[in-house]
């Protein structure tokens, strides 16, 4: 009979716990248990993510040329937002079909037998929809909407046979049924079988059937209400123990196999009832005797039982097996436990579980090398020598824990939040309207990028690097903006840019730098596009008015014909005489200064206080956002007809102006609670990005959509980035909305660093 593949837990929800994915954390999310069988819900009312890549770093800048859509951070690697689980081209490791994001951890995934497969794990959301711990996904790609139970802890394996789904873990309800950590579910619509209701006193880890057989492992001392060490026999339908069966293993057991007249426990024990046996022992299927002639002992852990009907793999942790040195991964002889002298894997790390298909196994774990080429946590050989296949590397972006074969896809469960993903040096490129990577695309640099323009075709960046495609380029490179290759702009800078603007035949550059192209250009500069040269007049200081205190790492530039908008934290002064005494003149946080040398234009005045972080300019109107605050005007206190005193009236964060004069406009009026950090504007909407969290007095967590007249808010565009620093990029068009930044989700769908939203879904 075929196994049932389902991955070994004791090492894999250590290292869970270790890497912050807490029980706490998504038990406050999930829905209060009800039900086994729940009626399906309708989809979400808010806008939901388009299918997009995301990386495994953060995007800190967007930029669109034409159709495709450029992204800046800091960042090693792409690829397409799975969470927990995704489905896999078995031999080119490609994604197969659109598996739907898993919100968690998946730890086991066993075949539906239609194609489609169950997911077990930590997790309370799958494709966008409610589903605590246990999921089932149609050979479509689409939840199942008939199953629904309602499971109150974590799913670690499961078996599925003649019409009973088998689950086991750390849970202790499903819907409103007691069932200690197993149960047997129907497999259409999640209800519970009733007659069968062991229980067990501690976790379960693995589940193997075998005729009329369920073969139990975990950490549990107690099942079916009889003392038993972490392996026990029950009967598949009813339950009850196997009283013939009571092996005493010395330490924990997490793999269980059944093979022939045998079964097979693997695990950190050392005897067996007495008996010598390290990592591994075999049992009469009918009688449970300890069999005497397999006894291959290992120097580690075994995590994971796989075969191929003639030979049994070992998943592990461990450096020797059998007499022979094979790190992680070892094929034994089934009657004799020897080692195949022939099949050699070395793993720098441990292996968690394994499939097979054909000629070929996979392998899942924490690893990044197998047989010193670099896999990282998936990885298939060849079935006879573990030679590594050359063509399958997805690169999933943390450990595997589960695999299973179903509808010719290869389906992983782990603590991945991505895969497959290809690499990608802090630049990449996607399409805007789908979300799919640019293969085409292969530009790079060897450290973070900050800030994107695209001008004629080009794509500028800035940042913190000293090399960009493997040429020196210091904090500033250019490239062609649909293959990626390297640019002629090679303007030095010594220190960082952290903002760029393209517009009127000039890239203006902002950042923490002093000198540009070898000249005092104190954190503002200019390049002529046509030439790729500094323009040597522009924010010299020589030139400039020594009253006049210069730029502190501007933040963001508009770009406007004759003159040029800065905003920043900073403020710029000069001395002036008024009625014969001399005084200084003050512009802070926004000032407007002359292209051609970068002087500022005194005769513009926003009245503007503290930092400006985000300009956008739409015909007359100048939208200012930041943590600035801008006096409106002022209220008049009276006590019986008489002014007692006089508040001043102010609008703060976000704010727009005349462009011309730097007059308020009265009407719009957002008042966010927080800082506005980025702008984007379609013809209907002003979006906003930002470190708030209300604005136009409803509550929006750090992004939100005003009328650009008004600033009232459009009050169903509310979705809500959460996990990391939050947006840090923003662009829209008609159609989209696209962000950037370090998140981890919006709603209910797991998008790591990069989302597209419908832009106008909403209206």
């Amino acid at each position: 009979m075929a196994p049932t593949l389902t991955p070994s837990t004791s090492a894999t929800r250590r290292r869970f716990a270790l890497a912050g994915l807490a029980a706490a954390a998504l038990a406050a999310a999930l829905a209060p248990a009800g039900s086994a069988a729940v009626v399906p819900q309708p989809p979400p009312a808010r806008p939901a993510p388009l299918p997009n890549y995301v990386t495994n770093g953060s995007v800190n800048a967007l930029a669109r040329d034409g159709g495709t859509l450029l992204l800046g951070g800091a960042f090693t690697r792409i690829g397409p937002p799975t969470g927990g689980g995704v489905a896999l081209d078995p031999t080119s490791g490609l994604r197969a079909t659109e598996f739907p994001d898993v919100r968690g951890t998946g730890f086991a995934v066993v075949p539906d037998g239609a194609g489609g497969y169950y997911l077990g794990g930590h997790f309370d959301a799958v494709g966008g929809l409610p589903r605590e711990n246990l999921a089932h996904v149609l050979a479509t790609g689409a939840v199942d909407p008939a199953f629904r139970p309602a499971i109150d802890g974590d799913v670690l394996t499961m078996a599925l046979t003649d019409g009973r789904l088998y689950i086991g873990g750390d849970f202790l309800h499903v819907g409103t049924a007691i069932r200690r950590r197993i149960a047997v579910l129907d497999p259409a619509t999640g209800g519970v079988g009733e007659g069968f209701n062991p229980g067990a006193d501690k976790s379960v880890q693995d589940l193997a059937i075998a005729g009329s057989r369920l073969l139990v492992n975990g950490r549990f001392t107690g099942i079916a209400g009889h003392s038993r060490s972490g392996i026990a026999v029950l009967d598949s339908s009813t339950g009850e123990l196997d009283p013939s069966f009571d092996a005493v293993p010395n330490g924990q057991v997490d793999a269980v196999l059944a093979l022939g007249s045998r079964f097979y426990i693997g695990g950190a024990f050392t005897e067996v009832s007495g008996r010598s046996r390290a990592g591994l022992a075999a049992f009469d299927i009918d009688t449970g005797a300890l069999d005497n002639t397999f006894s291959p002992s290992t120097n580690g852990n075994v995590y994971n039982l796989s075969t191929d009907g003639t030979r049994i793999f070992v998943a592990g942790h461990f450096t020797e097996i059998a007499r022979s040195f094979n790190n992680a991964v070892a094929s034994l002889d089934p009657v004799t436990g020897e080692a195949s002298q022939d099949f050699r894997l070395f793993l720098d790390k441990d292996a968690y579980t394994l499939t097979i298909l054909g000629p070929r196994l996979f392998i899942g774990g924490e690893f990044t090398k197998v047989n010193e080429q670099p896999r990282n946590k998936l990885a298939a050989v060849d079935i006879t020598t573990g030679a590594v296949d050359p063509g399958f590397d997805p690169d999933p972006d943390d450990d595997v824990y589960g695999l299973a074969l179903t509808g010719g896809r290869l389906i992983a469960a782990g603590k991945f939040t991505s895969a497959p993903r290809t690499k990608a040096l802090n630049l990449a490129a996607v399409s805007a309207s789908t979300g799919v990577t640019d293969p085409g695309f292969a530009a790079g640099t060897d450290g973070e990028v900050r800030a994107l323009a695209v001008s004629g075709g080009r794509l500028y960046a800035g940042g913190s690097f000293k090399t960009a495609d493997g040429a020196p380029r210091a904090n500033l490179a250019s490239f062609d903006a649909a293959t990626g290759a390297l640019g002629r702009l090679s303007v030095a800078l010594n220190g960082s840019a952290e903002t760029l603007a393209a517009g009127d035949g000039r890239l203006y550059v902002g950042g923490n730098f002093t000198r540009a192209g070898g000249r005092l250009h104190p954190s503002l500069a200019a390049i002529d596009l046509r030439s790729d040269a500094l323009v040597r007049r522009f924010n010299a200081p020589r030139r400039l008015s020594r009253s006049t205190f210069r730029f502190a790492s501007p933040r963001a530039f508009v770009p406007a014909g004759r003159r040029v908008f800065v905003g920043g934290d900073f403020t710029v002064s000069r001395r002036v005489r008024r009625n014969g005494k001399a005084v200084f003149q003050s512009r802070g946080g926004l000032v407007a200064v002359r292209a051609a040398d970068g002087a500022v234009d005194w005769g513009f005045d926003a009245h503007t206080q503290g930092g400006v972080e985000a300009l956008l300019r739409n015909g007359r109107t100048l939208y200012v956002g930041g943590s600035l605050q801008r006096r409106s005007g002022t209220r008049i206190v009276r006590r019986k007809g008489k002014i007692i005193r006089r508040i001043a009236l102010y609008r703060r964060g976000l704010v727009a102006v005349d462009a011309s004069t730097g007059a308020l406009k009265p009407r719009f009026h957002p008042s966010p609670r927080g800082t506005i950090s980025r702008l984007a504007l379609t013809a209907s909407r002003l979006y906003v990005a930002g470190d708030f969290d209300r604005l136009a007095g409803r509550r929006r967590d750090g992004l939100a959509a005003v009328d650009p007249a008004t600033g009232r808010l459009s009050a169903l565009f509310s979705p809500e980035p959460a996990g990391g620093d939050g947006v840090a990029a923003l662009l829209a068009d008609g159609t989209h909305v696209y962000l950037g930044g370090d998140f981890k989700t919006f709603g209910p769908l797991l998008r790591p660093n990069v989302a597209i939203l419908p832009a106008d879904a909403a209206s």
